[in-house]
């Protein structure tokens, strides 16, 4: 398998700081409601952990991306 096909296509967004901060704030607050339920259903024999944990990491790895975008945004301001 080539490099190319392994790499996930990606696109520019074009954000005003308001949005970005919005959704900032948004993957923020949807990482903290996972981890609280990964916590809350630990116990259960039905919760797939291991799909949450994806989902959390995902979560995180957008949130970082978006503080970076919002801080180098405003570093050109």
């Amino acid at each position: 398998m080539t490099d190319h096909m392994t790499q996930k296509p990606e696109k520019q967004l074009n954000l005003t700081l308001d949005e970005a901060r919005i959704i900032y704030l948004s993957t923020r607050k949807m990482g903290e409601t996972i981890e609280k339920d990964l916590i809350r259903k630990k116990g259960n024999e039905t919760f797939n952990q291991d799909e949450e944990l994806e989902k959390l990491k995902t979560i995180h790895a957008l949130s970082n991306k978006m503080k970076k975008f919002l801080n180098d945004f405003l570093v050109e301001i």
